[in-house]
């Protein structure tokens, strides 16, 4: 009881000194919420809050994706804003919804650590982060796993979303390698990454992770694009 009115207290401090605000409207919301209720309202009723879960099985392993957010209107704007224009305040808020949906369909699922699809140094430097490590700490904060960095981009290529779907496999084969093999081998590994669109990133660093001796990769993402719908056979 007296924990609980104490984190209550913390969370009203915290509103007012550091507001948190609606990532699709900019409106102050609750410490613990992942948008106003209007957005959150709109969000449902234009079809783009649709859980998805697809499966796609290679070689190594079946490899599981999951996502909450269509990447279109509202869910779009705010994904861009905070990939491109310094509001990596953002993460916590899908990261709210991102651990409630892996919650919902994983509830015996032990995983062991949470890592995420790196940027190159110099990206990194020029956005002054790495979005998909912010949004990777914010879902291990509420789902108490430890955040990993397992990977590291060793060769710059085209930025995805400016290439062609059939040229986007290509475009990634050996950019990334695996650090510290021994964190890795025998573990359930939980990858994570802003935008799903082909998967052909998401895949090639799984294939990474695998071949480091993983256990298990699951692939999280804040939204998918109706590309990757079309791109696999079992959709969402």
């Amino acid at each position: 009881m007296i924990m609980s009115l104490f984190k209550n207290l913390v969370n009203k401090l915290l509103n007012i000194f550091y507001p948190i605000k609606c990532p699709y409207c900019g409106k102050i919301i609750d410490n613990n919420d992942s948008g106003c209720a209007i957005c959150l309202a709109k969000i449902r009723n234009d079809g783009l809050y649709k859980l998805g879960l697809v499966k796609v099985k290679n070689k190594f392993n079946e490899i599981t994706f999951i996502s909450p957010f269509r990447y279109k209107g509202i869910v779009r704007d705010a994904i861009i804003r905070f990939k491109f224009r310094k509001y990596r305040g953002y993460a916590k808020q899908f990261a709210t919804e991102i651990s409630r949906f892996i919650s919902l369909k994983f509830k015996n699922n032990k995983f062991d650590m949470i890592t995420y699809v790196p940027l190159s140094e110099s990206r990194k430097r020029q956005r002054g982060y790495d979005q998909a490590e912010e949004l990777a700490y914010m879902i291990g904060k509420k789902m108490n796993l430890n955040l990993c960095t397992t990977l590291k981009k060793i060769k710059s290529n085209k930025q995805q979303h400016e290439l062609k779907a059939s040229e986007r496999a290509v475009n990634v084969k050996g950019v990334y390698v695996a650090l510290y093999p021994e964190l890795i081998e025998g573990k359930n590994i939980l990858l994570c990454d802003d935008i799903l669109t082909t998967g052909n990133t998401l895949m090639e660093c799984s294939k990474v992770l695998y071949e480091a001796g993983a256990s298990s990769v699951t692939c999280v993402t804040a939204a998918y694009t109706d590309e990757n719908i079309r791109h696999y056979d079992k959709a969402f």
